[in-house]
């Protein structure tokens, strides 16, 4: 029950701290205590964590709860009072010092709202921490507006002005009694409601690449009128080879739906010029989709895409490519 009376009824990592000059001051502990405060915290959030995991273990051993002779009880494991809204966060704040890859997978664990609010939060504030973990990708690109244009700070951000604390000074601050001076005294992060400025969306461009299924779902999603997400989006899919993209047509068929700047279009049929099998795959699945109904009256809005695309793929076969692409399109058109 450590990881619990830690965490419970704890106070917030992030307070607001005023000297007689009106200006924000960080207050620092002997570094002793800094120390013996830290070791506390990871002791309680190795605690709580292997909690977590003894609990789902018990449950894939004995899903139905029977009672069996030989199961060992694991009631002793629980938690034996509840968590408070800045426990959850000290708790998100904590993994996070200790690794930013370990605070992401806490999501996966914990179904608390306020620890999917406070990672989004740090990671929408030092997104350079995460850009080679793909699973920290959602959390950002969830921020983001369509309207937010990059490169214009949302007038909620221009009021509290930029937050520059360091993860040196994260482990510093990160003790209970640790105070950090902010503008607003909503507290540390709040300023979510807003467009993400220029500054978190350029990470986007060195983000590690997410797998084929996640970048064309941002694709066909209204992230893909923001310029940086779209181009995030193509380089990741494009990190992998046409054999794998080959098993996502159909998502990559309806992105043209949102394909305003056309990248979408041009990567399809730099993929069939690449794979006969992903052109002639892909060619099915467009002429499968140009209209609504069985019987082929009512053409979809996406049909003069779709008729644009397979004219430039069919142009660009050549050879003995050409001639099994008219044999085989014959025949099943016969």
């Amino acid at each position: 029950h450590l990881g619990t009376a830690e965490y419970s009824g704890a106070t917030s990592v992030t307070s607001l701290s005023e000297d007689d000059s009106g200006t924000g001051d960080l207050i620092l502990n002997t570094p002793r205590e800094q120390l013996k405060r830290r070791a506390l915290r990871n002791q309680s959030l190795l605690l709580l964590l292997l909690e977590n995991e003894i609990c789902r273990m018990a449950t894939w051993a004995n899903p139905t709860d029977q009672k069996i002779g030989y199961f060992p009880d694991v009631t002793r494991f629980a938690r034996n009072a509840e968590m408070t809204e800045s426990g959850w966060q000290n708790l998100v704040v904590d993994a996070w010092v200790a690794d930013p890859r370990l605070a992401v997978q806490l999501t996966q664990r914990f179904s608390h709202p306020a620890v999917k609010r406070e990672l989004t939060s740090l990671i929408c504030k030092f997104p350079g921490e995460l850009v080679k973990e793909p699973d920290a990708l959602p959390l950002l690109i969830e921020q983001l507006r369509a309207g937010g244009a990059p490169g214009q700070p949302s007038a909620t951000a221009a009021s509290q002005g930029h937050l520059s604390l360091s993860k040196s000074a994260m482990r510093n601050s990160s003790n209970g009694d640790a105070a950090v001076a902010v503008g607003s005294p909503s507290g540390m992060f709040n300023n979510l409601a807003a467009p993400l400025t220029f500054r978190e969306q350029k990470f986007l461009m060195y983000w590690s690449a997410v797998p084929p299924i996640t970048s064309t779902a941002y694709l066909a999603s209204p992230h893909s009128r923001n310029p940086l997400a779209l181009q995030y989006a193509m380089r990741a899919l494009e990190c992998f080879p046409v054999d794998v993209t080959f098993f996502y047509i159909p998502q990559l068929v309806q992105a043209l739906r949102h394909d305003q700047s056309g990248y979408v279009e041009r990567a399809i049929i730099s993929s069939a010029k690449i794979s006969q099998h992903f052109a002639h795959q892909i060619i099915w699945n467009m002429k499968a989709n140009m209209f609504k109904d069985e019987d082929s009256l009512v053409a979809d809005s996406l049909k003069p895409s779709l008729d644009r695309v397979v004219e430039q793929i069919v142009d660009g076969l050549s050879g003995d490519d050409r001639v099994y692409y008219e044999k085989e399109f014959n025949f099943f058109g016969e």
